[in-house]
C-alpha cells in the first residue's frame, strides 16, 4: 500500500479515537443543548454542533422536520453540500412544508444557494423560479429579492455579467428596505457573493469600493438581527478583513494588504475554520512560510476533530502541495501531492461505503419479484453480491487482496461497459421505430407524439419531482388514457418510461463529465437521491455509476 495511504488510514483511526475520547469524557450541559448552540459550534467544535444535534433529536426537543433543517444548515455551513441536501430534501416533504408556505420558502433559500455551489444550474434555475413565484403570491420582497440576487449570480455565470450586476445590486437595495428577520445575514451573503464575482472578472476597484460599502453598512445599523445562521460576527470580521488582504494585494497595495493580514491574525482562531479565506493572500503575497505554518495548524486542529477525511483536509494538503511548489521543495509538493490523491481515493471509497450501506436497506424485493429478477440477468446479480460483499471485508483484506480483485472487477466492468454503450447505441439508432409503435390511430399517435415531445424536448424529466397531474394539466390529456398511452406505444409504464431517460442522461453525464460527483449526476438526472440512482442504474446494467465511469477512464487513459 502507498506510504501516504497509510498515513491516511492512521488520520482516521486518530480522528475516531479522538472523537469517542471527547464523547466519553464531555457531556454536554442542559445551556448547550439549543438550536442557537449548534450554530455557535459549526466552526469552532464541529463535532460538539454534531452531538447536541443528536441529543435534541434524540429528546425530540423541536419537530422532526425542524432537526432535519438544523442538521441541514450545520451541514451546509461546513460545506458538506450533499449531506445538507438530504436533511433539507427531508424537511421539504414533511406535511408541515407542504402546509405553511413560510417554512417552504424558508427552504428555498436554502436550496437555491447549495444548487448553485455544487454546480447544479438547471435545479438552481427550478428553485429560483418556485421562489419567485411563491414570493409573488404572498407579497414577500424579502423572498423576491432572494430570488432576483440568486438570478443575478446565475446570469453572471452564463456570460451576462452587466445584467447579473444589475440584478444583484437591485436585490441588495430591495433587502435592505425589509424587516426579515434574518435579514443581515442575506446581506453579508449578498455582498459578499456581489465581491467574489468582481474579484473573478478583475475589478479589484470596485470590489474594494463594494467591501467598504457593506463594512460601513454593518458599521452604522444598530437593529441588526440577533439570530445568526450564516455566520457569528466574530466570523464574518475575519472574512472580511481577509477579502480586503486579498483584494489589496491584487491591486499591488501591499502594505495595506499587510496591514488588513496582520489585523485577522490579530483576531485569532485561524486554526479552526478561516484558513481557507486568508489562503489566497498568502499564496499571492509569497508568504509561503506562513501558509505552510497556518495550513499546519489547520491539521491539527482537523485531526483533534476528528475530520480526518473530507474536503477540508483535502483542501489543507492542497494549499500545503502548492505552497511548497512554489517555494521550490519539490519533494515536499510531491509528497502532498500524493496525500491528495490517496485522500481523494479515501473520500471516494467513503462514498461508495455509504451508498453500499443505504441501498443494502432499501433494495428489497418480494420472492416472486427476486425470482424474475434471478431469471433476466443472473450475472447482475453476481456482481451486486460480489460487490457488496467486497465493501463488507474491505478493511480487513484490502492490502493483500486489492491489487488482484481490482484487475479482475476491472476486465468484468470493460466488458459490462462495452455491452452499455453498445445497447445505448442500439436504442438511440432504434428509438424513432422502437420507442413508438405504429400500430395505432392516428389520434392516439398524436397524443402520445405531443406528450414524448413535451418530455423529451423540455427535458422534463431531469425534474425531480416531475408528476402525471402535472403532465395531464399542461397538455389536456384525459386521466383515463394517459397509462393506456405508454404501454402501447413503449410497452412499459410512464415511471419506467421517464427512469430510462433519466439513465440515458446519466450515462451522458458520466461519460462526459468525469469530475461531476455521483450526487450532482444524479441530481441533474432527476434521480431523488444518489442510492436511487445507484439501484436503477445498477439493476439496468449490472454495475454501479462509479464502475461504468472509472471503466470509461481507464479505458481512455490507455487510447491515449
Amino acid at each position: 500500500m502507498n506510504t501516504w495511504k497509510i498515513q491516511c488510514v492512521l488520520l482516521i483511526l486518530l480522528g475516531l479515537a479522538t472523537t469517542l475520547t471527547t464523547l466519553a469524557a464531555d457531556p454536554l450541559p442542559e445551556s448547550d443543548l439549543t438550536e442557537l448552540k449548534v450554530y455557535e459550534y459549526t466552526y469552532t467544535d464541529f463535532n460538539r454542533a454534531k452531538r447536541i444535534v443528536a441529543e435534541l433529536r434524540r429528546r425530540g426537543t423541536y419537530a422532526t422536520y425542524e432537526t432535519d433543517r438544523i442538521e441541514g444548515d450545520l451541514y451546509f455551513n461546513r460545506a458538506d453540500y450533499f449531506q445538507a441536501l438530504k436533511y433539507y430534501k427531508r424537511t421539504m416533504g414533511s406535511q408541515e412544508a407542504r402546509r405553511d408556505q413560510m417554512l417552504m420558502k424558508d427552504m428555498y433559500r436554502r436550496l437555491i444557494p447549495l444548487y448553485y455551489t455544487i454546480g447544479n444550474l438547471p435545479n438552481t434555475n427550478y428553485y429560483i423560479q418556485k421562489m419567485e413565484q411563491l414570493a409573488a403570491e404572498t407579497h414577500d420582497d424579502a423572498m423576491r429579492s432572494i430570488a432576483l440576487f440568486s438570478r443575478g449570480i446565475v446570469d453572471h455565470k452564463t456570460g451576462q455579467a452587466a445584467a447579473g450586476y444589475r440584478q444583484m445590486r437591485e436585490a441588495i437595495a430591495m433587502m435592505k428596505k425589509t424587516d426579515y428577520r434574518v435579514k443581515f445575514d442575506h446581506l453579508f451573503y449578498d455582498y459578499t457573493a456581489l465581491i467574489d464575482c468582481l474579484m473573478e472578472d478583475g475589478r479589484y476597484k470596485e470590489a474594494l469600493s463594494a467591501l467598504n460599502e457593506l463594512r460601513q453598512y454593518f458599521a452604522t445599523t444598530t437593529d441588526q438581527s440577533r439570530h445568526h445562521i450564516a455566520t457569528l460576527d466574530s466570523n464574518r470580521e475575519r472574512d472580511l478583513l481577509a477579502t480586503g488582504a486579498v483584494i489589496y494585494e491584487c491591486l499591488g497595495e501591499h502594505a495595506e494588504a499587510d496591514s488588513f493580514y496582520r489585523a485577522f491574525l490579530v483576531m485569532g482562531g485561524i486554526s479552526h475554520y478561516d484558513y481557507r479565506c486568508i489562503s489566497p493572500y498568502l499564496q499571492k503575497a509569497g508568504k509561503y512560510e506562513e501558509a505552510i505554518r497556518l495550513a499546519n495548524e489547520r491539521t491539527a486542529y482537523l485531526t483533534v476533530q476528528g475530520d480526518t477525511v473530507g474536503m477540508e483536509m483535502l483542501s489543507v494538503y492542497r494549499s500545503l502541495a502548492e505552497a511548497y511548489q512554489q517555494q521550490g521543495n519539490m519533494q515536499q509538493a510531491a509528497n502532498y501531492f500524493q496525500r491528495v490523491t490517496a485522500l481523494q481515493d479515501s473520500v471516494r471509497i467513503a462514498e461508495e461505503v455509504s451508498v453500499m450501506e443505504e441501498l443494502a436497506s432499501k433494495y428489497e424485493l418480494s420472492e416472486q419479484q427476486a425470482e424474475t429478477e434471478r431469471r433476466r440477468s443472473l450475472l447482475r446479480f453476481v456482481i451486486l453480491l460480489s460487490i457488496a460483499a467486497v465493501v463488507v471485508t474491505a478493511s480487513l483484506t484490502y492490502c493483500v487482496h486489492a491489487h488482484r480483485y481490482n484487475r479482475i472487477i476491472r476486465h468484468k466492468n470493460r466488458l459490462l461497459a462495452q455491452r452499455i454503450d453498445e445497447l445505448v447505441n442500439a436504442e438511440n439508432t432504434g428509438e424513432t421505430e422502437d420507442n413508438v409503435k405504429t400500430n395505432a390511430n392516428d389520434t392516439d399517435r398524436m397524443l402520445f407524439e405531443r406528450l414524448h415531445h413535451e418530455i423529451v424536448d423540455n427535458q422534463l424529466y431531469l425534474q425531480a419531482d416531475l408528476s402525471r397531474d402535472q403532465l395531464l394539466q399542461r397538455l389536456n390529456i384525459p386521466k383515463n388514457d394517459f397509462a393506456r398511452l405508454f404501454q402501447k406505444f413503449t410497452d412499459t409504464t410512464y415511471s419506467k418510461y421517464i427512469n430510462e431517460l433519466r439513465l440515458n442522461h446519466a450515462l451522458q453525464l458520466l461519460r462526459q463529465h468525469p469530475n461531476y460527483t455521483i450526487e450532482s449526476i444524479a441530481e441533474e438526472s432527476g434521480f431523488g437521491s444518489k442510492s436511487t440512482l445507484f439501484v436503477l442504474f445498477s439493476q439496468k446494467y449490472g454495475m454501479t455509476p462509479t464502475e461504468y465511469r472509472r471503466t470509461h477512464a481507464e479505458d481512455d487513459g490507455r487510447q491515449n
